[in-house]
């Protein structure tokens, strides 16, 4: 059944009584053209007119002013840059250490197969279909259209404290530029009486046939293995001081946020600009998607195994060096912090805000994008402020700590149930019915039993020896909830906009909108007359029904 029009007349076709109300969604441009109308079925089960437009324009302001990727490359290259960051270099050693080492990898991998995988697929495919924001392409189920809203607030708290990092990177930068390293020594003006030159050798002497040597330790080594402390303090070295006490100058905790680091101010800029001056033409590419997910998520993932063999060798020469456990090297995982990090990483999460918020308002963002570019991204410069002053690393502690709490654990039974023929639509054939399973059963559980088990495990956070207060542990809630707040109250407004009765609301917003189509306008005409061959689409509650 489907309907058409010539602006002269309308045609039905069909059963005529089945019929009692139709309503245009929109118009041909021309007389003599015929506009295809997106079909929805009703309650009971009977096709109809979707009225249920959303009021971001027409399909050209739709594709107004988006960029596409001009070669597969360019996307692999990209995604590569997006996944490569903290969570291989920084995050993977420190959760091995703590979580067993070499065993950690058993799970580790399990979860990349039955998780990672396929929700990158997913991300991907969905994103490359509709070729619109996080937020717009929850047309699929506008009743968890929170879920993008959220994933947004997400993205912008990481890049909020993400260009912290890059701060701290640039700074490292500059600070390598001289003849001698700075965090090689211990005669810089930070520097405590604690530090231990790991460079030099110790001065033996004979005396009355006992070799005394001056160890790293500040410990007296003696002939009979014995060892006696000189001064009971325990070594640092020059890096973690070149760190603590230069790069960050910490205070004494959370409470004291004391002045900020005038150095970092400059490099937060000049960070903030490089962004800027990439970020203003865009993303340009596209790739298969399937083929794609699979490359990059066993290369994100081989790089943060590849990113453990560095850490931890650099780890154990601390160790031998100094003569303490590996474990002891550094007073806590999140102490140690190394500063590689891509700055497309950044790039990628400022562009998917940006993608965001200009397919929310397309006319006017997509002609101002340069002023709007420079706007967004100077906002952060004071915002980073709370980040690099001498309280800074315990803020930017729990903002990392937190800000992946309560990301929401959803998968819809209407993406799985019909979106495999999107896909056939894009690569010439359905995903494998395992990623069915996935989508719908396997992943979500798997999810939902991590969650609840992070939730029951719960410690408050720690840097080093310092404890987090109850001031500190409620700066970390409110990041935390600033992500899932979103689910909760646009489920409420949808289903508030919507009409009749409860459950006819449930079932109206859990269906695909009449948006819902490929990016493409040549593609979204052919899709909308295939879908006139279609069954018509129901939603999750018709598919948990079937």
């Amino acid at each position: 059944r489907h309907c058409t029009t010539d602006n002269k007349h309308l045609e039905r076709t069909g059963e005529r009584r089945r019929y009692r109300r139709l309503k245009m969604a929109t118009f041909s441009p021309t007389a003599n053209e015929d506009h295809i109308v997106h079909l929805m079925p009703d309650d009971n089960g009977v096709a109809k007119l979707d009225d249920d437009r959303t009021d971001d324009g027409s399909d050209e302001a739709r594709h107004e002013g988006r960029f596409k990727w001009t070669s597969k490359r360019e996307y692999i290259l990209a995604a590569v840059g997006y996944c490569v960051g903290l969570g291989n270099i920084w995050r993977f050693p420190y959760l091995c250490q703590r979580n067993g080492g070499g065993a950690f990898l058993i799970p580790f991998l399990l979860a990349l197969v039955v998780c990672g995988l396929p929700l990158f697929f997913l991300e991907a495919a969905i994103g490359q279909f509709m070729s619109r924001g996080s937020v717009q392409i929850w047309s699929v189920c506008p009743l968890f259209k929170g879920c993008g809203v959220g994933s947004n607030m997400a993205s912008l708290a990481c890049f909020w404290y993400y260009n912290t990092i890059m701060a701290w990177a640039l700074y490292y930068l500059v600070s390598s530029c001289q003849s001698v390293l700075p965090w090689s020594r211990c005669d810089g003006w930070w520097n405590t009486a604690d530090c231990t030159d790991l460079n030099l050798d110790g001065d033996a002497s004979q005396l009355s046939g006992n070799v005394s040597l001056a160890g790293y330790n500040g410990t007296l080594l003696l002939d009979n293995t014995t060892s006696l402390p000189v001064n009971g303090t325990k070594s640092v070295s020059a890096a973690e001081e070149f760190w603590q006490h230069n790069v960050l100058q910490v205070s004494s905790g959370f409470e004291e946020p004391g002045h900020v680091v005038w150095y970092l101010v400059v490099t937060l800029a000049v960070t903030l600009l490089v962004e800027f001056l990439a970020l203003i033409k865009g993303v340009k590419s596209t790739g298969k998607i399937l083929w794609d997910a699979i490359l990059l998520t066993f290369v994100c993932e081989g790089t943060s195994i590849y990113g453990g063999f560095a850490i931890f060798s650099v780890l154990g020469y601390m160790a031998h060096q100094s003569g303490v456990p590996v474990e002891e090297v550094v007073s806590s995982g999140k102490h140690m912090k190394p500063v590689f990090h891509s700055l497309s990483l950044s790039l990628t999460v400022a562009e998917t805000i940006l993608t965001t918020l200009c397919d929310l308002f397309p006319r006017f963002l997509h002609r101002y994008r340069i002023p709007f570019t420079a706007a967004f991204l100077a906002l952060f410069l004071p915002l980073g402020l709370t980040c690099i002053t001498q309280g800074g690393v315990f803020v930017f502690q729990l903002a990392d700590w937190y800000i992946a709490t309560f990301i929401p654990l959803v998968c819809f039974l209407e993406c799985a149930d019909h979106f495999g023929e999107d896909i056939q639509m894009m690569i010439g054939r359905k995903p494998p019915m395992i990623f069915k399973l996935l989508w719908c059963f396997i992943t979500p559980f798997c999810l939902l039993t991590l969650t609840i088990c992070t939730w029951v495990r719960y410690t408050t956070p720690t840097y080093g020896d310092y404890e987090y207060g109850s001031g500190g542990v409620a700066f970390g809630w409110c990041v935390a909830i600033v992500s899932f707040l979103p689910v909760p109250v646009v489920a409420v407004y949808q289903l508030y906009k919507s009409k009749g009765t409860l459950l006819q609301r449930l079932r109206r917003t859990t269906r695909p909108a009449a948006d819902w189509g490929p990016g493409d306008a040549d593609k979204l005409a052919q899709y909308r007359k295939e879908m006139l061959h279609r069954q018509p689409r129901s939603g999750c509650l018709d598919v948990i029904r079937r």
